[in-house]
């Protein structure tokens, strides 16, 4: 799981600029949190919001750490050529008015991000 201010930097190349829809396949950890919450995401350096809320099929507390799910995070411009996309996790706090209210739960388990585009997309190297 991710740490408060731990980052995930991604570089991919693009045939061509397109839209493309972006998910993440993690596990919410028990966590009924939304994503623009959680996580600071920059594509090419502008800052991506998602309403993207992750909950666990089978209603929050369900600790199931191998049960991940795709969530769709946003909609997206890539750029034709070099692609930078950095997720920084900064806390999925306890609900306000509880003992946990101030304690930054563990990050979710990530298993990947992947993108549904016309574009030709292929890792940079």
């Amino acid at each position: 799981g991710f740490k408060e201010g731990a980052k995930m930097t991604f570089e991919f190349n693009s045939d061509i600029g397109a839209k493309a829809k972006m998910y993440f396949m993690l596990n919410p950890r028990g966590c009924e949190d939304y994503c623009s919450d959680t996580y600071t995401i920059t594509l090419n350096g502008e800052e991506i919001y998602s309403s993207a809320q992750f909950t666990l099929d089978g209603g929050v507390g369900s600790w199931f750490w191998y049960h991940f799910q795709k969530y769709e995070i946003a909609e997206i411009e890539l750029q034709e050529g070099l692609n930078t996309l950095v997720i920084e996790f900064h806390g999925n706090y306890g609900d306000p008015g509880t003992e946990r209210e101030n304690v930054v739960d563990n990050g979710h388990n990530f298993d990947y991000v992947s993108f549904d585009t016309t574009a030709n997309v292929s890792w940079a190297k």
